[in-house]
């Protein structure tokens, strides 16, 4: 587990003392994290590209829900630095939380999610051009699904979102400083029958429900994260920060006690265990690899 973690801070220490060829050519075995094989996006290009592309990691990491309280120390060894929100205080009242870290700094909060039992369990490679945007796929559902939140009128939201996909959408461009980007992030809410529906010529993403109170924008350099989470767990709630943050499934951890065998037979000793459709929180860390200036 820990060298899960851990292999995305070498990886960022690679990229910052131009260890660059290492790096493309780990991504390119398919792999990044151990026991972790990368969804790495690869699209052709032309020979000159018409406009600056940015390249980012995405990691998602998971730990027991149980476990949250080391989550927060974890934040604490971070920065809310250079973050504008839309509105912060609104942002942090849905139970968003947005942290950024230098290497020295994830260093420290890997080290706590770790002794969490925290895990790496999706990683993939992103190309942003700066004049369009991706969307990091969070969640989807077949079925309606009922939610609350809190808009920027600070006015409490009850709504039932129809069968779709929830999203974490992200631009970002090159500032004048090199290896530097300026990159925007908000939730939205994708359906998924609205290609049936849509106005030809209209852009799709424009049929799309954009959670305004969740933008926030930050500069960030070459080899520093930015980490979504949640600012609070509460269990069985029906909100926006449990639909980005949460979930159910099997988790494998440390083994705390041995075990005998139904026969009374000899103490087994076992080093791992595997907890059955626990509730899991999930965080997404961004590193910023390359920027184009």
């Amino acid at each position: 587990m820990k060298k899960r973690i851990l292999a995305i801070l070498v990886c960022a220490a690679g990229l910052v003392s131009g260890c660059g060829d290492a790096r493309q050519k780990t991504v390119s075995n398919g792999k990044l994290l151990e026991g972790v094989t990368l969804d790495a996006i690869k699209p052709s290009a032309p020979a000159v590209p018409d406009t600056k592309q940015h390249h980012f990691a995405v990691h998602i990491i998971e730990l027991p829900a149980e476990n949250f309280p080391a989550l927060t120390t974890a934040y604490d060894s971070l920065t809310k630095g250079r973050l504008k929100h839309t509105n912060e205080n609104i942002f942090n009242s849905n139970g968003f939380a947005v942290h950024r870290a230098d290497i020295k700094q994830w260093s420290q909060a890997a080290q706590i999610l770790e002794n969490a039992h925290a895990r790496s369990r999706i990683s993939r490679n992103i190309i942003l051009p700066e004049q369009d945007g991706h969307d990091i796929r969070i969640a989807s559902s077949r079925r309606p699904q009922r939610v609350s939140y809190v808009d920027l009128t600070a006015s409490s939201v009850r709504k039932t979102l129809d069968p779709g996909e929830i999203a974490w959408r992200m631009h970002a461009r090159g500032t004048d400083q090199r290896g530097q980007a300026l990159v925007s992030m908000e939730a939205v809410f994708k359906h998924f029958d609205s290609a049936k529906l849509r106005t030809p010529g209209k852009d799709p993403k424009e049929d799309d429900l954009v959670f305004k109170f969740s933008k926030f924008r930050t500069l960030i350099n070459e080899g520093e994260f930015i980490l979504l989470g949640p600012a609070r767990y509460e269990a069985e709630a029906r909100n926006l920060a449990n639909m980005f943050f949460t979930t159910h499934a099997d988790f494998i951890v440390p083994a705390e006690d041995s075990e005998k065998n139904p026969q009374d037979g000899p103490i087994i000793k076992r080093s791992h265990i595997i907890k059955k459709n626990i509730p899991i929180i999930k965080l997404y860390l961004i590193r910023c690899e390359r920027v184009e200036n």
